[in-house]
């Protein structure tokens, strides 16, 4: 029941995925596509769940022990991966380390490929404005972390004319826009974002940058959300990991039920043959044994419906079929043996 249910959820995703992609497609470059790209992530994921849960449901409406046992190796596969990922994203966020694998190294990275991964770019905008953050690590300066990009730095040799700019998810939500106090009578414009924020910040100092951009790295703040909600992402984690485990479970009875029934059917099975073959030996033996059988004068076995068998054998008749002739009582005649016979 519960597989059915998750293969409409996959088929769902999986439907969704490709609706997206197609809507809006976007080249895939490196794998971090496949995880920062909704469309993609969707589809694999939708795939997987639809893939996974028909394996588990047509091994248990078949009794199938082997489409069994690949459903449990797929649930615990993904039960191992969850488990993974959930102490690599502890790992990335409480260390402190700027080599290696860590938050800051990935998001270093991120910024200086905003340009030429559009998934990439997406990801970064989209934590720089909702953590209200510009750029990686300083608290204070973050936003100089753009100069790492090819089309930020304020180099001579820069071409771009994103040159000492900077993002312009960076900007802040100004309260009075320019264009409001330039007499403009738009109600959206309040809550507009100037649109020359993000120009030249690199080239000027954090207090002159204070009211236009976040000047504050976006590593801390997601440090300290994550901080904040480790313990409900944990619960959210084991709630996820109960069910596969229950799965697992079950899948193992189920099979292991499924594996004992087929013993004792094909054990009922071999006892049934044995019995006969032991009464086709029976038979034949009697079948061998039936003329000797019939001089003895013995019948082992009676057809249903005949009458009863005589005791002893009639004594022997005469080919011509006359009655013997009795013996003499004669006194005076003797017996071809040369007893004589008694008085009648």
């Amino acid at each position: 029941m519960f597989n059915f249910l998750f293969v409409w959820v996959g088929v769902s995703l999986l439907a969704l995925g490709i609706y997206l992609h197609v809507k809006d497609p976007r080249p895939i470059i490196e794998w971090i596509d496949f995880v920062l790209n909704p469309a993609l992530f969707l589809a694999v994921l939708g795939f997987l769940v639809t893939f996974i849960s028909l394996v588990g449901a047509l091994g248990a409406l078949r009794d199938n022990i082997s489409l069994l046992k690949i459903f449990a190796i797929c649930v615990f596969f993904c039960y191992i991966c969850i488990v993974v990922l959930t102490f690599g994203v502890f790992v990335l966020f409480f260390t402190d380390s700027t080599e290696g694998l860590s938050a800051h190294s990935i998001m270093m990275q991120s910024v200086k490929k905003y340009h030429s991964n559009r998934n990439l770019a997406d990801f970064v905008d989209y934590i720089q404005e909702q953590m209200e953050c510009c750029g990686v690590s300083s608290i204070s300066a973050g936003y100089r972390d753009w100069a790492m990009s090819p089309q930020f730095n304020c180099t001579p040799t820069n071409p771009y004319p994103e040159k000492c700019g900077v993002p312009f998810s960076c900007c802040k939500r100004s309260v009075i826009s320019e264009a409001l106090q330039a007499g403009s009578t738009n109600p959206l414009q309040p809550a507009m974002r100037s649109l020359e924020c993000w120009r030249n910040a690199l080239s000027k100092r954090p207090p002159d940058l204070e009211a236009d951009i976040h000047t504050r790295g976006c590593l801390q703040p997601l440090r300290t959300l994550f901080e904040t909600h480790a313990v409900h992402i944990g619960a959210v984690v084991a709630v996820i990991l109960l069910p596969v485990s229950i799965s697992v479970c079950f899948t193992n009875v189920l099979a292991r039920q499924i594996d004992h029934q087929r013993y004792l059917l094909e054990r009922e099975a071999r006892r049934l043959d044995r019995m006969g073959k032991r009464e086709r030996r029976e038979r034949r033996k009697r079948s061998q044994n039936h003329f000797s059988s019939l001089e003895e004068g013995v019948f082992h076995q009676q057809p249903d419906g005949a009458p009863p068998l005589p005791k002893s054998l009639p004594p022997k008749r005469p080919p011509d079929g006359r009655k013997p002739r009795a013996q003499s009582c004669s006194p005076t005649r003797k017996a071809s043996n040369g007893v004589v016979p008694k008085r009648c």
